[in-house]
């Protein structure tokens, strides 16, 4: 049940010796079942964890039974699914057990960071038929869910009038909705007494330092701002702290590795790399060594967890130096919110040398100068386009890309 699996991810990621040793049985006994039960996976039995394949969303729907367990095929499975927003779509089929997991992991990351369960909660985001609850469900969870598909004023000020009457203590949603939320609290003459909200946490993309910041001044010292990093086809992998000292991963249901960009070999301590997860306890559709698409740094340390220093987001939204080098989106991110006047921006590699900034806003300075003080890191040969726009337009989802990479090959 819920509350036998929270306390197994609890004691595994705050006993280090423990926890490695339940991580290596629970390892083992996937791959037993993986390739003793679907037809994809027989032929790597008795074979290690390093020789199975990295797979990817479309080799998954381009074979789909053939990872679906044989034990739960006719059973009754949960279905998470991911809108393909900004890739692939996919749908992924949870054993009971695996449900309740996501569950105990809600529970104990919503804990870490300060939330309780059954505390009111508003889940900002993009609603569909099958992401809605019946008011019945919204009631008896406490979780509020407000759609989010278009974020003009009106909506804000619905979205602004409900945190406030209905004493909401905790909001989750995407930070670049959050800058839409803290821009309309701001621009309305509000201060942080006419709010109860003690928790935020941003969920889908990481949050910016300046958005963190904002939304200390809006809601209070008292309130609690952290990064969530998950996904809809596993659940939490890990969340950061109020002071975004890296992102504590969730080792207690999945397993970690970071591999470099071009081969499927480790990174190097340091180094840019991709993501690649292991769901230690879906079976009904194992995950082994599913490459997220998702890129970072991670941080190993003797005798504790690794943790992911940075997360960058999609492979296909990291930049590159004009040396073919990757850049941290987080230099980036400084460059950029250190121009006053600055609504949104948006920084796109079009070729190797060539970089196009997108700006919604009239910076309070020589852009020419900052742009100089960029190529020290993207390279003196590179060239940087200033483009003035009206608005950055969000994907379908409501994240907005930060970072676009258009290269076809580095």
């Amino acid at each position: 049940n819920i509350r036998r699996q929270y306390t197994d991810i609890k004691e595994i990621l705050e006993n280090y010796n423990y926890g490695v040793s339940k991580v290596d049985i629970y390892i083992d006994n996937l791959l037993n079942h993986a390739t003793g039960t679907t037809e994809f996976y027989s032929e790597y039995k008795g074979k290690p964890f390093s020789k199975f394949p990295i797979m990817n969303k479309s080799i998954y729907n381009e074979q789909y039974d053939a990872f679906i367990s044989n034990r739960y095929k006719d059973k009754k499975l949960h279905t998470m699914s991911t809108s393909g927003s900004t890739g692939t779509p996919f749908t992924v089929l949870q054993n009971s057990s695996k449900r309740n997991r996501v569950l105990a992991e809600l529970k104990l990351f919503g804990e870490y960071c300060g939330y309780k369960s059954h505390e009111k909660m508003v889940f900002l985001r993009v609603l569909s038929e099958k992401t809605r609850k019946s008011k019945i469900t919204e009631w008896f969870e406490n979780i509020y869910r407000i759609d989010i598909s278009a974020l003009n004023k009106n909506r804000l000020r619905k979205i602004n009038s409900f945190i406030i009457n209905k004493n909401i203590e905790a909001i989750i949603s995407y930070g670049s909705t959050f800058d839409h939320l803290v821009s309309y609290i701001k621009s309305g003459g509000y201060n942080p007494d006419d709010y109860k909200v003690k928790i935020i946490i941003a969920g889908g993309e990481a949050i910016d330092i300046r958005t963190r910041k904002k939304l200390k001044v809006t809601f209070g010292d008292k309130c609690n701002v952290v990064s969530r990093y998950s996904n809809q086809e596993m659940g939490i992998l890990g969340q950061d702290s109020n002071i975004s000292s890296g992102f504590e991963l969730n080792h207690g249901s999945y397993f970690f590795e970071c591999l470099k960009i071009g081969c499927d070999e480790p990174a190097k301590e340091g180094e840019v790399g991709r993501i690649v997860i292991t769901d230690l306890f879906n079976y009904a559709f194992p995950l082994i060594r599913y490459d997220t698409g998702d890129t970072g740094i991670m941080e190993c340390n003797d005798n504790r967890w690794p943790k992911i220093k940075e997360i960058y987001g999609k492979q296909r939204d990291l930049i590159y130096n004009t040396k073919g080098e990757p850049v941290s989106p987080a230099i980036m991110s400084v460059y950029m919110w250190g121009l006053k006047g600055i609504k949104q921006w948006q920084f796109i590699q079009e070729k190797k040398d060539e970089y196009c900034l997108k700006l919604n806003g009239a910076p309070d300075c020589n852009i020419e100068t900052a742009m100089e003080e960029l190529k020290r890191v993207l390279g003196d040969n590179a060239r940087i386009n200033i483009s003035y726009v009206n608005e950055i337009p969000v994907l379908s989802s409501n994240k907005r890309r930060y970072t676009v990479c258009n290269l076809k090959q580095i």
